[in-house]
């Protein structure tokens, strides 16, 4: 079994740092801020949904990063 973990990054000083944060909650995301910068965590939204729901919502790519890191679970024989 592979799970995944789903991160977006946002400069916290950017305009619409506020704006895209909301959209990542709206989406499912736990949003908290680090310093200079907002992070958003899913282990249930794909990297590519996320990036196509954020720029479905107006927003451009350099104003997010979006990471996937995948896990491999292994089972109890």
């Amino acid at each position: 079994m592979v799970d995944h973990l789903t991160r977006v990054t946002v400069d916290a000083r950017s305009a619409r740092a506020d704006e895209l944060a909301r959209a990542l909650v709206e989406r499912g995301f736990d949003v908290r801020r680090e310093r200079r910068r907002i992070v958003a965590d899913s282990t249930e939204v794909e990297g590519q949904d996320v990036k196509a729901h954020l720029r479905g919502r107006g927003f451009e790519d350099r104003e997010f990063q979006v990471f996937v890191e995948f896990v491999r679970k292994w089972g109890v024989l």
